[in-house]
């Protein structure tokens, strides 16, 4: 049988803090000087769901966070 990680933590066992890291991400962004809809593009995702990542209003996973991480690098 297969094991699958949490979908909250990754398996981590940590509960991602998904407006904390939202905020941080997208103040990482800001900084970058990057648009959401450049960002969004590079991760393959809607800016209208980039949007509501950074909001607080989606949950974030450890894929969508370095998919982040490497669209503003």
């Amino acid at each position: 049988m297969k094991t699958q990680s949490c979908h909250c933590c990754d398996g981590s066992g940590k509960e991602i803090d998904s407006i904390a890291l939202g905020h941080e991400l997208r103040s990482l962004r800001n900084r970058k000087g990057l648009t959401q809809d450049c960002v969004a593009l590079h991760m393959k995702i809607s800016n209208t769901y980039l949007s509501e990542l950074e909001r607080g209003g989606r949950r974030w996973n450890t894929d969508l966070a370095a998919r982040f991480r490497k669209a503003c690098a």
